[in-house]
């Protein structure tokens, strides 16, 4: 199994830039389920949802995924590099994603 993620970056009221999750692609998952965020509890859920619906809306791709943050842009950031996973199953990768980029002593919710 495989994925393709971007890491999600929020900027904090200091104007410092921390990661709060990822834009993942699962290519063996069907079509509207592909493209999933996964991020820590703090974000907005509002805003996070606006930002899916836009890229579902467009289609957009791992790739195109930041033209979705708009006017968010000043409160997220997606970064550019395209980084890749693998490992024998999902939920292994999904465990993996979590303990890097999601578990900061705190809960998460997926998007």
């Amino acid at each position: 199994m495989k994925a393709s993620y971007r890491i999600v970056e929020e900027v904090t009221p200091e104007g410092e830039w921390t990661t709060v999750g990822i834009i993942v692609l699962w290519p063996e998952e069907p079509a509207h389920m592909r493209l999933r965020g996964m991020l820590q509890h703090t974000v907005s859920r509002p805003i996070w949802k606006t930002i899916r619906q836009r890229a579902e809306e467009r289609q957009l791709t791992l790739e195109t995924y930041q033209e979705a943050l708009e006017e968010y842009s000043r409160f997220y950031r997606i970064l550019p590099e395209i980084h890749h996973i693998t490992a024998d199953t999902t939920a292994v990768i999904r465990r993996k994603l979590r303990e890097k980029y999601i578990f900061l002593g705190q809960p998460t919710i997926s998007s």
